[in-house]
């Protein structure tokens, strides 16, 4: 049976807990979390932004924003483990949206054994109560969200904690790329139609396939946000690559290996590139066109990195919405995940 993205109460039943509603609040949250008021810390010699799943792409997305920007080093940690090198000159940021996440708490009791700087990043739960029981300083963000839907209190709060201990403007940045963000969100919107909405054409394009997504380094962090939302929200497989990383190994399967029935190539294109890096991308497309992959290519909204990341954000997350939408799937449910942390608690 077919679905239509302009079928607006159709798409409502089958969002019973109103994920769109979360969706369309992004650039709000962002604002909101990006203005808090942080305690100051001194500038460390180093960071650590801990997370894992939907409470990791925020420090991901910062960590590709501060590559050429953070006067220390910053590295994202989704493991189990803290980083043995960081002691009493690093600060450890370690962000759990629900605040009960196993690998989060783990990294807590490892950052107090190992003396560093801590700052904590959630709406509650178990990771506040051992925070405060230590003064350690602690963002909350409000509660009752599925914590890929926090993106924005997430990323805005973690942008406010860095800009307090000096590690560049990416509160301020940030800021200033959600004021030329928001038209975007009404432009995507279920009652905005098929000819005029960007989003639902894309997922159209992307029904039924298997979606690899490559971003070039410095957006890098889009690629993981769109694999991530696709697999959860719209129930469907997909993978992340980033280019050039990809020219060395995933380009063999593509072209000279037995194909994939269903792979598809998308391509998340910033506004700048490194000349080099743009030349690796077109190219790139180009020879995936010669052998009739036929890639999907998506440019992004913005005039600078910040624009980009937070529109390829906006894109993202409506297409695989609207994923979700032509596959008939309620898109927050994720029982999977649910049985998996109730058999490893």
């Amino acid at each position: 049976m077919s679905f239509s993205l302009d079928d607006v109460e159709a798409m409502r039943r089958l969002d019973a807990s109103r994920l769109m509603s979360q969706i369309g609040e992004f650039i709000e949250h962002l604002e909101t979390a990006a203005k808090s008021k942080t305690e100051r810390l001194s500038l460390p010699a180093s960071i650590c932004l801990s997370g894992i799943g939907g409470s990791a792409i925020a420090a991901d997305i910062l960590y590709d924003y501060l590559l050429t920007r953070s006067p220390v080093p910053v590295v994202v940690n989704r493991d189990v483990t803290l980083p043995n090198w960081l002691d009493g000159t690093g600060l450890s940021i370690i962000t759990s949206y629900s605040g009960n996440t196993k690998e989060a708490l783990e990294i807590l009791e490892q950052s107090i054994q190992q003396g560093c700087p801590t700052y904590c990043i959630t709406s509650g739960g178990k990771l506040l109560k051992r925070a405060e029981e230590h003064n350690i300083p602690c963002l909350v963000v409000p509660d009752g969200l599925q914590p890929r839907a926090a993106l924005g209190y997430l990323l805005g709060g973690a942008a406010a904690v860095l800009q307090s201990v000096d590690i560049a403007e990416p509160a301020n940045d940030f800021l200033a790329a959600a004021n030329n963000s928001k038209a975007a969100i009404a432009r995507m919107a279920p009652s905005s139609p098929i000819e005029r909405n960007v989003a639902k054409k894309y997922a159209l394009a992307l029904k039924g396939s298997l979606p690899i997504v490559y971003a070039p380094r410095n957006v890098r962090s889009l690629a993981v946000r769109w694999q991530n939302q696709i697999n959860e929200n719209a129930k469907m497989l997909a993978f992340a690559g980033e280019v050039p990383e990809m020219n060395h190994n995933q380009m063999v399967g593509w072209l000279q290996g037995s194909r994939c029935p269903g792979a598809l190539p998308v391509f998340l294109l910033p506004s700048q590139m490194e000349p080099l890096v743009e030349r690796m991308v077109l190219v790139t497309i180009q020879m995936l066109t010669e052998s009739n992959f036929d890639p999907l290519v998506i440019p992004l909204h913005g005039n600078n990195q910040a624009e980009n990341l937070l529109s390829g954000i906006i894109l993202g997350d409506h297409v695989s919405y609207y994923l979700a939408m032509l596959n008939g799937q309620e898109p927050s449910s994720v029982p999977v995940i649910q049985s998996f942390k109730e058999r490893i608690a």
